[in-house]
C-alpha cells in the first residue's frame, strides 16, 4: 500500500511545471531525509512526468469536472457493451471521440495557460491517455490519481498497461462500475440534455429566420412609404397639371372666340370697303 506521505509529497510536485520538479524533489528529498531516511529515497526516487502525462495531470487540478464527465463515459460504454447494445454503443463512440477531442483543446489551452507549449504529438497522447481511461476503470484511476508518469494506451479490449504508470505507487481502485439504476439516470440525463439542446438549436434557428422575415417586412414596409410618397408626389403634379390644362383650354376657347370675332369684323370690314370703293369707280 502507498505511503501517505509519499503520495501527499507526490501530490505536490506533480502540480508543479516539469521545469521546477527536479529541484523540488531533490530539495524535498533532502528535507526530510533527517527524520525519514526511506522516505527521503522515495522521494529522491519520483521520476519526472513526460510531458503528456504532466499535461494530463494538471487536467486532474484544474479541469476536474470537465475529465471526470469525459471518464465517466466508460460506466456508460462497458454497460452498453454487457447489454449488447449496438446503436448505443455506436452514439457513445461518436460522443467519446467528440469528447475527447473536446478536452484535447481543452488540454492546449490549459498548457497555455500555465505558460507551457506543447506540440500535436504530446496532445495526441494526451487524447489517447483519457481514451485509455475511459475503457478501462483502473486506469481510470491512475488518470485521476493526478500522477501519471507516462502517457497511457488501450489496445483493442486488453487491460491498460499500467505497470509503472502512477508515481508513488498504483492508484487506489474505486469502484469499477457505477450502478445501473445510476448509469440509467444518467443515460437518460443526457437524451435530456441532447433534447434540450436540439431543442435551443431549433428556436435559434427559428429565431435567426423570424428576424430574417422581419427585418425582409421593415425593408418592404420602407419601400413601400416610398412608392406612396412618389405616388402622392405624382397625383400632385398631375393635379396641378389637370389645373393648368383647364386654365390653358379656357384661355384656349377665349382666345378662338376673339379670333372668330375678328375674322367676322373683318369680313364686314372687307364688304363695307368693296361697296364704297364700287361706288367710288362709278362716279
Amino acid at each position: 500500500m502507498p505511503d501517505d506521505a509519499l503520495i501527499a509529497a507526490a501530490d505536490e510536485l506533480y502540480a508543479l511545471a516539469p521545469s521546477d520538479f527536479t529541484a523540488a524533489r531533490n530539495s524535498r528529498a533532502q528535507a526530510v531525509r533527517g527524520d525519514d531516511r526511506a522516505l527521503s529515497e522515495s522521494i529522491r526516487a519520483l521520476k519526472k512526468p513526460t510531458p503528456a502525462a504532466w499535461l494530463v495531470n494538471q487536467l486532474v487540478r484544474h479541469r476536474t469536472a470537465e475529465l471526470r464527465e469525459v471518464l465517466d463515459l466508460g460506466d456508460e460504454l462497458r454497460d452498453a457493451q454487457e447489454r449488447r447494445d449496438g446503436p448505443e454503443l455506436s452514439r457513445l463512440t461518436r460522443t467519446r471521440r467528440t469528447a475527447v477531442a473536446g478536452l484535447g483543446r481543452e488540454a492546449a489551452a490549459l498548457a497555455e495557460e500555465l505558460g507551457a507549449s506543447v506540440g500535436r504529438p504530446t496532445l495526441d497522447e494526451v487524447e489517447q491517455t483519457v481514451t485509455a481511461g475511459i475503457a478501462d476503470a483502473a486506469a481510470t484511476d491512475a488518470v485521476l490519481s493526478g500522477r501519471l508518469l507516462r502517457a497511457l494506451m488501450t489496445v483493442g479490449f486488453d487491460p491498460v498497461d499500467l505497470d509503472g504508470a502512477v508515481a508513488g505507487g498504483p492508484a487506489p481502485v474505486a469502484q469499477p462500475m457505477r450502478p445501473v439504476e445510476d448509469i440509467a439516470v444518467r443515460r437518460e440525463k443526457k437524451r435530456r440534455e441532447q433534447a434540450a439542446n436540439e431543442a435551443d438549436k431549433a428556436a435559434a434557428s427559428a429565431r435567426r429566420a423570424l428576424d430574417d422575415a422581419e427585418g425582409k417586412i421593415a425593408t418592404a414596409e420602407r419601400r413601400r412609404e416610398e412608392a406612396e410618397h412618389d405616388r402622392d408626389d405624382l397625383e400632385e403634379r398631375l393635379r396641378l397639371a389637370s389645373k393648368k390644362l383647364t386654365a390653358a383650354e379656357k384661355d384656349l376657347s377665349a382666345r378662338e372666340d376673339e379670333r372668330d370675332r375678328a375674322a367676322a369684323a373683318l369680313k364686314r370690314a372687307d364688304s363695307v370697303a368693296q361697296a364704297a370703293r364700287a361706288e367710288l369707280d362709278e362716279h
